[in-house]
């Protein structure tokens, strides 16, 4: 009994059912514990003999509610103590309900762990502890991957995280600013200047100077294209357009051309696709540059096999020359005298559609006379033609022949 004293005055001191075990097991009898209360019946009244004990710093509403909340009231002896069993059934109740609330404690406190408040964590702990996790997630922890998961989202939405990294995407932009540029005006040397405007294909960009595999290469490679295409018609690109255009077949030079032509902001993205395509080609151009840092380039990726002899002249066209301004110049093809002077010849047959014409009047056609010899030639031939060939029987002609015969013998 004294082990059961002791289990219960262990309990939490919240625990309405412990401090009413309490109270029952500490009174003795019922006769020694008091049972006045104060005017309003909320208190019980408390002796000088009686401040050290614990149940009497209870409500008489909390007392009456626990015994209430039993599903039955403690069993008492003769004596006025309460029965052991009695007791150890409710004991073992009330520590599994502490056991389920230490559950729920648990659940809730890894719940909120998901809810960390960044601010308070600081970069270098965060990234301390991924590091750490991502280690365990290696040696086959498998709890340390939703750990890894949870501190990667933090990380990244980190404001000194966030802040980093537009400090060194700025830094880039600056160190690699002139290098798009000289790669840009390389390339459109390369290009001509109508080609993104009215467009080409490898015969036409032949005749306008350009070697067959550079003429190839540039009529497939559209993303090329984008360098001479005006910047406001790049930023009115669809997406589907632009993810069209495969990046990853150029080199760094064509590459760089192309990110210098890309505005930095595109219209009707309100989403962001747009600028989270942009930024998957500056990210890869970031990853060549430092490849090529490294001097761990391929042969085709630091300048396409095509180019070389290409590049020793530096490419027929001009690269100052506008896109907009070379609309109007001559084809080799002439296709656009031809085109305008179609479109000029529709813009006057709208202009002016032509009125409905009389019907011509035939003369009518005259009967043949007995004197026309060309009666006289119709019956001839006529007469000439062979009979008609006999038919071959079927199988309706078959049954009405016996029909027929049938009706003969009758």
């Amino acid at each position: 009994m004294a082990e059961l004293s002791e289990s219960i005055t262990q309990l939490p001191a919240g625990d309405d059912l412990a401090a009413l075990l309490l109270k029952r097991w500490t009174s003795g009898a019922a006769d020694d514990a008091p049972e006045n209360t104060s005017d309003d019946g909320s208190w019980v009244d408390v002796t000088a003999a009686d401040e050290n004990n614990d149940w009497c710093y209870l409500r008489a509403d909390e007392i009456d509610g626990a015994s209430d909340a039993d599903d039955a009231s403690p069993q008492c002896r003769s004596d006025g103590r309460v029965d052991a069993a009695t007791l150890e059934a409710k004991l073992a109740a009330a520590t599994a309900q502490i056991q389920a609330l230490e559950t729920q404690n648990a659940q809730l406190r890894r719940s909120a762990s998901d809810k960390v408040d960044r601010d308070e964590v600081s970069l270098e702990d965060l990234e301390r502890d991924l590091r750490a996790a991502a280690a365990r997630c290696l040696n086959g922890d498998a709890a340390a991957e939703k750990e890894c998961e949870h501190l990667s989202r933090a990380l990244d939405a980190h404001p000194e995280k966030i802040k980093r990294d537009a400090d060194q995407r700025a830094a880039w932009e600056r160190e690699e600013r002139p290098r798009c540029a000289s790669a840009l005006r390389r390339m459109r040397r390369v290009l001509p200047p109508w080609l993104a405007t009215r467009g080409a294909s490898v015969d036409t960009l032949e005749q306008a100077g350009l070697p067959r595999a550079v003429a190839r290469r540039v009529f497939r490679e559209r993303a090329l294209w984008l360098t001479r295409m005006p910047a406001s018609r790049i930023r009115k690109m669809a997406l589907a357009d632009l993810r069209r255009l495969d990046l990853g077949r150029l080199d760094v030079v064509e590459l760089r051309a192309v990110y210098a032509a890309l505005p930095s902001e595109f219209d009707a993205d309100g989403d962001g696709a747009k600028a989270m395509w942009r930024e998957d080609a500056r990210r890869r151009l970031s990853a060549l540059a430092l490849r090529e840092a490294e001097d761990k380039l391929l042969r085709r990726e630091v300048r396409h096999p095509v180019y070389d002899a290409l590049d020793a002249v530096g490419g027929p066209f001009d690269p100052d020359s506008e896109a907009l301004a070379a609309v109007a110049a001559p084809s080799t093809t002439n296709l656009e005298a031809e085109l305008a002077a179609v479109r000029q010849a529709r813009q006057r047959i709208d202009a002016a559609p032509p009125a409905p014409g009389v019907a011509p009047r035939r003369p009518r056609p005259s009967r043949l006379d007995a004197d026309d010899p060309r009666s006289r030639m119709v019956g001839a031939a006529l007469s000439r033609a062979p009979p008609p060939r006999p038919r071959p029987a079927m199988a309706g002609d078959l049954l009405a022949g016996l029909q027929a015969a049938a009706r003969r013998r009758a």
